[in-house]
C-alpha cells in the first residue's frame, strides 16, 4: 500500500539543502565571510535558477515568450525582471474565474480567483 508513496523526509535533499544554505556556525564560517563578488555569483545563480523555474509556470512562460525573454540571459543579480503592470494585471484577472465563500470569522467572502486554462 505505501509503495509510491513519497516521505517528507525524502522530498528534501538536506545534505544539497545544507551546502547551498549552510547553518550556523558553518554559515559565520562560509557564507558571511564571502566577498561581494562571491555573494553577486551565488545571488545570480539562483536568480537563473528562478527564473528558469518559472519558465514552467504558464503565466510566465506565456509573457516570458512574447517578450523575448530567456531566463539564461540574466546578466548580473541587479536584473529587473518583466514586471506586470496594473492595467496589464485588471486584464488579466478578467480572465479568471472566482469562487468565494464566506469566511468563518469575519462572514466576509473569500474570493480565490482560478483558471481552466493553465
Amino acid at each position: 500500500m505505501s509503495e509510491g508513496i513519497r516521505r517528507v523526509f525524502e522530498a528534501v535533499d538536506y545534505d544539497e539543502l545544507v551546502r547551498e544554505f549552510p547553518p550556523p556556525p558553518e554559515y559565520f564560517e562560509t557564507a558571511w565571510r564571502a566577498s561581494p563578488e562571491a555573494i553577486e555569483r551565488v545571488q545570480l545563480r539562483r536568480l537563473r535558477e528562478r527564473a528558469r523555474a518559472a519558465t514552467h509556470v504558464p503565466f510566465f512562460a506565456k509573457r516570458w515568450e512574447a517578450a523575448g525573454f530567456d531566463a539564461d540571459s540574466i546578466a548580473n543579480s541587479t536584473w529587473r525582471a518583466l514586471l506586470v503592470t496594473l492595467p496589464a494585471l485588471a486584464v488579466i484577472t478578467t480572465q479568471f474565474s472566482h469562487r468565494c465563500s464566506a469566511s468563518s470569522n469575519t462572514h466576509a467572502p473569500l474570493c480565490v480567483p482560478y483558471s481552466h486554462e493553465l
